[in-house]
């Protein structure tokens, strides 16, 4: 007899309704524009300009109407040249990318300037050697959005940090679950948010934010577990959507491929009311296909068809997907174009674990590293819900999935839903715990050289971290 999508999802709540998330809709935010200046010289001792070169006039600034951390800065121009702005933070001049500004109306937007801060912006011209600059005015962004989580560092090692990581992408939401307690967010190394979008609708979650592959663009999922509903969205900061991937079924992990098709775990339900899987995929001229089917493979071992997942990777070099299940504690490798099964490792698996405890549970966050690595987060054990990052050395003749490297087996954080592990750039680490809000960047040598935890102001409403990752460039994410 086939059961009803709330008899089913009732069912199995405690495992896959457990964590709505984090959204992509607007904020309204506040607009203070202020007067005109008259042009001043940037190299303040001389004073001096080449002929002909005139400074930047009608200089005002505005924040954006949704995004009350974007600063939004006019100005006009006599002649087309290089101009971009300056501004203070942190008792330091910043600047944003230059431009080539026209003759007449221009305009570019300052990022990261975090909530409720006062900065001072001005517009610089160039010519050759010499550059002119407006006055300095104030400015300052909008207040702190209700019901958005607070970000607090416990320690920092700035000079160990990964070099270039200055801002994360983060996903959140708080128990509570209603409408404006979902978040995307961008915070700075000193835990502060420099740019936040909530979801509006109760019901939906984002569980996989990201940045798109070619980095100009954030992708956020939008899925209601209820009604069987999601989508994909590709858009800009300013909140410009480029593209929404209809993706029915998606309820935890999507990915994007070079193409910019998108790879997601569609979930729907038996007849005996049992969650199945299959990971489906919408090419880029918008054909679906489904290229592998969970319930099939759990046959293969003799298992009961259910299925739900909570990660999913795509690793460029070998043109292959990690898929992860939590229902069976087991990660599956696939092959992009065939849709076989290259490997299974976990319960579903006749793979062993060298050493034998060092054996994954409750796993989230798989990814292929380019040493040729897995690397995931864990339960410590099967009796532990601490969380503690393992990495695996994949010995394929043998079929041993060999540890060498973990952390957090001494640490005591729990990790009991959600959690994710990323290998940076240089060697470093991050960590996060999930329904613990914490998150560390570790060195190879284990030491934690960024800590930081997100809090709510209702104690009763505390967010679950999901997704993070670092963001390259955040200026190319505008449009």
């Amino acid at each position: 007899m086939s059961l009803g999508r709330s008899t089913q999802l009732a069912r199995w709540a405690p495992l896959v309704l457990g964590s709505l998330l984090v959204g992509c809709t607007k904020d309204d935010g506040g607009t203070n524009t202020l007067g005109t200046d008259t042009a001043t010289s940037a190299q303040a001792d001389s004073g001096s300009a080449a002929a002909g070169l005139t400074g930047p006039t009608d200089v005002t600034w505005a924040l954006h109407e949704d995004f009350g951390t974007l600063i939004v800065v006019s100005w006009t121009q006599a002649a087309e040249g290089q101009a971009w702005v300056e501004y203070d933070l942190d008792d330091e001049v910043h600047t944003t990318p230059t431009m080539l500004g026209v003759a007449g109306d221009n305009q570019q937007t300052v990022l990261g300037v975090p909530y409720e801060m006062d900065t001072s912006i001005r517009v610089v011209l160039s010519s050759g050697e010499d550059t002119l600059a407006s006055d300095w005015q104030p400015a300052r962004t909008d207040d702190y959005p209700d019901k958005l989580a607070r970000t607090e560092v416990i320690q920092s090692v700035d000079d160990e940090w990964q070099e270039g990581a200055e801002f994360l992408l983060a996903a959140t939401f708080q128990q509570q679950r209603q409408s404006g307690h979902q978040w995307t967010m961008i915070i700075d190394r000193r835990g502060r948010t420099v740019w936040a979008r909530p979801i509006e609708e109760s019901g939906a979650a984002t569980y996989y934010a990201r940045i798109s592959l070619d980095g100009d663009h954030v992708l956020c999922d939008e899925a209601n577990l209820i009604t069987g509903e999601a989508s994909v969205i590709r858009f800009k900061l300013d909140g410009s959507v480029e593209a929404t991937y209809d993706t029915p079924g998606l309820h935890h992990a999507f990915t994007e491929l070079p193409d910019e098709s998108i790879l997601w775990g569609a979930m729907s339900f038996n007849e005996d009311g049992d969650p199945v899987e299959t990971l489906d995929k919408l090419s880029a001229d918008g054909t679906k296909s489904t290229l592998w089917d969970c319930a099939a493979f759990n046959e293969t071992f003799h298992h009961a068809p259910g299925c739900a997942s909570n990660a999913l990777y795509y690793d460029e070099p070998s043109d292959s997907i990690w898929f992860s299940f939590f229902t069976s504690m087991t990660i599956v490798n696939i092959d992009n174009q065939t849709g076989d099964t290259i490997d299974s490792f976990g319960a579903l698996s006749d793979w062993t674990f060298d050493p034998e405890d060092s054996a994954f549970d409750w796993q989230h966050g798989v990814t292929q590293t380019s040493a040729d690595t897995i690397l995931l987060s864990t339960h410590l054990s099967t009796t532990s819900s601490n969380g503690v990052v393992r990495e695996y050395q994949l010995d394929r003749e043998e079929k041993v999935l060999r540890e060498i490297w973990n952390f957090g087996i001494d640490r005591d954080v729990a990790a009991l839903r959600y959690g994710e592990a990323h290998r940076l750039r240089d060697g470093n680490t991050i960590q996060n715990y999930g329904s613990t809000p914490e998150l560390v960047e570790i060195t190879p040598e284990k030491d934690v050289v960024w800590e930081i935890e997100f809090v709510a102001d209702d104690p009763d409403d505390q967010p679950t971290l999901t997704r993070t990752v670092f963001i390259d460039d955040m200026y190319a994410l505008l449009p």
